[in-house]
């Protein structure tokens, strides 16, 4: 009871509610248990630092790059998610492949990875909900015309080192990168993958994502990491962006109400990578939109809609230097 009431006073739901954590004491004795067990087995065998360092990164609580990132507000160019009308909503979205050959040229700032999620509640929980995930590719120009069989694991390298389960703080996703955790992409994929990118577990406390240019961009252009950003040489080419904004109208509810990353790279480098690998520049879009109904897990209704765009070599331009 007085750890209850100790954490009733100490955490508090960003809205001003009182956030209550209620952890069992069969939950508690089961993961001392677990720790001592681990410890133990350590301590008395001994084991390669390569064996060591993987259990570490399976069971390592946080990011402190992230502890210490300020999660930006969400970005002016995402709209919020308002649905007047759920028929139409769901009809809207269609589960097909939509492919788009762009004529117009790239912006400035070219989103090559994202995930964001967006919710619309009620006065008891998210009613409608959106995630999207955008992912890009370097698509040789006789590939173009089959871009929609393009294989999922050429749209984004996933970043793995030692085990399916782990989580990687920055500091390890980047040495994994610049390492070179993964050899030269097979001839057989046709498609480069554009970004890299590494997705939490539940229980640890960091970005949802981590993403960057692929190990294959780092070693043909030499980049370099600046923080959670990237230069050519005096250029920054890449930044990576985590933002959050609002909570839910509901007692027992404290995650976002909308939230997201991404990585978005300068149009001029996008040209340049495209330039010298003679590819085209690909991104391909994933929509998925839920009906929820309340103190349910599983959405009522739900679609899904895919959109692949393509910027053919040369790509469009603007005319501007």
């Amino acid at each position: 009871r007085e750890a209850a009431r100790s954490m009733w006073r100490t955490f508090s739901h960003p809205q001003g509610w009182p956030v209550i954590w209620f952890i069992s004491e069969f939950h508690v004795k089961i993961s001392n248990l677990l720790y001592q067990t681990l410890d133990e087995i350590l301590v008395k065998r001994r084991y390669q630092p390569t064996r060591l360092e993987a259990i570490w990164r399976v069971i390592q609580p946080c990011d402190p790059a992230y502890c210490s990132y300020q999660l930006l507000p969400m970005p002016e160019d995402i709209p919020p998610l308002v649905v007047a009308d759920k028929e139409q909503w769901i009809a809207n979205c269609q589960d097909e492949n939509v492919v788009i050959i762009e004529e117009s040229p790239l912006d400035d700032w070219v989103t090559a990875f994202e995930f964001r999620q967006l919710a619309q509640d009620t006065p008891y929980h998210a009613q409608y909900v959106t995630q999207t995930h955008i992912r890009s590719a370097l698509v040789p120009p006789e590939a173009i015309d089959r871009i929609a069989e393009v294989e999922s694991e050429c749209w984004a390298e996933e970043v793995g080192t030692h085990h399916p389960a782990e989580n990687l703080t920055w500091r390890q996703f980047r040495e994994a990168l610049l390492s070179g955790h993964q050899l030269e992409p097979l001839e057989s994929q046709g498609c480069l993958p554009f970004t890299a990118f590494k997705e939490k577990h539940i229980g640890f406390l960091g970005f949802h994502a981590t993403a960057s240019f692929s190990s294959h961009l780092f070693r043909t252009f030499s980049l370099v990491f600046n923080g959670v950003d990237v230069f050519d040489g005096d250029d920054r080419v890449g930044r990576f962006e985590a933002w959050q904004e609002g909570y839910p109208d509901e007692d027992y509810d404290d995650q976002p109400l909308a939230f997201g990353v991404r990585f978005q790279v300068t149009r001029h480098f996008v040209q340049k990578v495209c330039e010298k690998l003679s590819c085209a520049f690909a991104v391909r879009t994933i929509e998925n939109r839920f009906v929820m109904e309340a103190y349910k897990q599983e959405p009522a209704e739900k679609c899904s809609r895919t959109t692949l765009r393509v910027w053919p070599i040369p790509l469009p331009s603007d005319n501007k230097s």
